[in-house]
């Protein structure tokens, strides 16, 4: 994917202004920033729920920068959004099967679904449960399998780890980490910037809308203003 001059904007000032990134097959790719830096509204974009005004996302040699989100959902992009939003009344068996709605092959849905409660194994004793009395970070892992149902190009996680506890992070983490060694392509919004810095490939800093610092998350986390800015304990 090539996201280009990306320019997002509520009808004032733009809060993403000329925003290049590129995410090849198989990374781990993380935005990082501090709040209010337009890294959700970028992946909000990715997903078709905000329209560019300016700009281009090329997926695959095609320009999707004005699809709504449905289209964008069967082109390949499936987005993880920031708290969770299951469908709480639904079991975790349906919110999973909702996840793969937008394929257009056949599939073995029961055999999907096994796999992600291979991957997230404490989901598999709530799996007719209802979705809303499941804990913030099991919601999380309904959550990261629904995206995965849809065999998504590229998986889009808005801040998975935000309100979940130290060992739920650790273990959602072990997950991402997985997917990546598996060749899953990941583009990660996250506020655990030296976490998410552990599990990329490459990142990127955005300040105020705009890519200040990019490159590989080893030089990245050696950097030292990005150290003093994001890797003290501070949110990104």
């Amino acid at each position: 994917m090539f996201i280009k001059d990306l320019v997002i904007d509520y009808g004032a000032a733009p809060v993403v202004d000329k925003v290049n990134i590129v995410v090849n097959p198989g990374e781990l790719i993380a935005i990082l920033g501090a709040n209010g830096a337009g890294k959700s509204s970028i992946l909000q974009c990715l997903a078709g729920l905000h329209r560019a005004s300016g700009g281009s996302i090329l997926l695959d040699n095609e320009n999707i920068e004005h699809a709504d989100a449905s289209t964008i959902a069967t082109q390949g992009l499936a987005l993880v959004p920031e708290g969770r939003q299951v469908f709480a009344q639904l079991s975790v068996r349906d919110n999973l099967l909702l996840g793969g709605y937008s394929r257009k092959e056949a599939f073995d849905a029961e055999a999907e679904i096994d796999s992600i409660l291979r991957r997230f194994p404490r989901l598999r004793d709530r799996i007719d449960s209802a979705a809303g009395l499941l804990s913030g970070g099991e919601q999380q892992m309904v959550a990261i399998g629904r995206g995965l149902m849809a065999k998504p190009k590229i998986l889009l996680l808005d801040e998975p780890s935000l309100g979940l506890s130290p060992a739920m992070i650790g273990e959602l983490y072990d997950a991402l980490a997985a997917l990546r060694d598996e060749g899953v392509t990941l583009l990660l919004v996250d506020q655990m910037a030296n976490l998410a810095l552990q599990v990329a490939d490459r990142a990127y800093v955005l300040e105020t809308g705009r890519i200040v610092k990019s490159g590989s998350a080893e030089a990245l986390r050696g950097d030292p203003e990005l150290e003093a800015a994001y890797l003290g304990g501070a949110a990104a």
